[in-house]
């Protein structure tokens, strides 16, 4: 992932105790589904929840790498429906034309023809920026710290105007802002961050879904609680994007991620799962009983990473193209299934 730009890697965090792998039972039935009404039209999110052509909609996919070399014919293989695409060069992705050969030494394909390429085999695509130039990755940054930040609005604004009117392409504003220590974190900061942001999509006439992030590099749920319904959105078409890693799988027990997503629910918000896969900052991780809550199977979920790869855990695939089942809790496996399942 270093080549790539290491967009996950984070220091080791504070572990928590051993967690049972079990959900408790208590628990499983504290997010029954919300009554939703939901209006004709593609990709909007009506009383919290996302609706697409009049239904309720919970798309289910996988973050993906086709900015280098569109192809997601096997994606939709594998009934999933979602892309969330890694752009980690968002200085100099082309938007359109020809691959670009970046300092790096990365071919860089044109953003259009990764989104036309999953449309044609089913897929919704996140833009999901996560580094600025190839090297430089957004992680742990307070996004009006970054001293790539005037730029950066330009490029989300180009982003943003060049898929504006096409529902099914949504855009991340950031990846994983935030020190994950939670050292120096201001909830009002994160409010007029996250704001300006959404403004800046906004600016271009695009009203297709934003995805907005937590704190603790993308883990921090609080203060969607407390500073969530302050954003203001013309387009009403937020989704908050946790992602669900150390404090999620290892912090916590089922029941006691149970509840906190239960909140969630409550706070009347619309969320997601933007990231989750076994292994993070070096320790292996079971995802399973996170992923069986009802909490979550009620919400879109991308799995972290859509690679064939016989070495690394987190691929979905090993090199064969067959579900990675190798020392990762069956973790391709468990993907399919669920999709398949949805």
């Amino acid at each position: 992932m270093t080549a790539l730009l290491a967009c996950r890697d984070a220091p080791p965090a504070p572990r928590g105790a051993d967690r049972p792998a079990s959900v408790d039972d208590s628990a499983s039935d504290t997010a029954d589904e919300a009554e939703v009404t939901c209006t004709d039209g593609a990709w909007r999110v009506v009383q919290g929840r996302l609706c697409h052509e009049g239904a309720a909609a919970r798309p289910f996919g996988a973050n993906a790498m086709h900015v280098f070399g569109p192809g997601s014919g096997d994606m939709s293989a594998w009934n999933l429906s979602l892309a969330r695409e890694f752009i980690g060069n968002v200085r100099d992705v082309p938007l359109d034309g020809w691959p670009l050969q970046d300092a790096r030494g990365s071919w860089l394909h044109p953003l259009r023809n990764v989104v036309e390429d999953n449309r044609t085999h089913g897929l919704v695509t996140i833009l999901s920026p996560m580094g600025w130039d190839g090297a430089d990755a957004l992680l742990g940054k307070e996004p009006s710290e970054a001293p790539f930040r005037a730029a950066y609005d330009v490029r989300l604004a180009e982003f943003a105007a060049a898929f504006a009117g096409e529902r099914d392409v949504w855009l991340s504003v950031w990846n994983e802002p935030y020190a994950w220590t939670g050292e120096g974190f201001d909830a009002e900061r994160w409010r007029a961050d996250m704001q300006a942001l959404i403004d800046v999509v906004r600016s271009t006439g695009n009203d297709s879904v934003v995805l907005v992030p937590g704190s603790h590099m993308g883990q921090g749920t609080d203060v969607w609680t407390t500073h969530a319904s302050a954003l203001v959105d013309p387009a009403g078409a937020i989704v908050f994007d946790v992602h669900a890693y150390e404090r999620w799988l290892l912090e916590r027990t089922p029941a006691e991620a149970s509840a906190d997503l239960h909140d969630l629910d409550a706070l009347g918000i619309a969320w997601m799962v933007g990231e989750i896969a076994p292994m993070n900052a070096g320790v292996l991780m079971d995802p399973r009983p996170f992923l069986a809550l009802p909490e979550v199977a009620s919400r879109p979920v991308a799995a972290w990473l859509w690679k064939r790869s016989d070495t690394d855990l987190d691929a979905l695939l090993d090199a064969s193209g067959a579900p990675n089942d190798r020392d990762n809790h069956a973790w391709g496996s468990t993907i399919r299934g669920l999709a398949s399942a949805r």
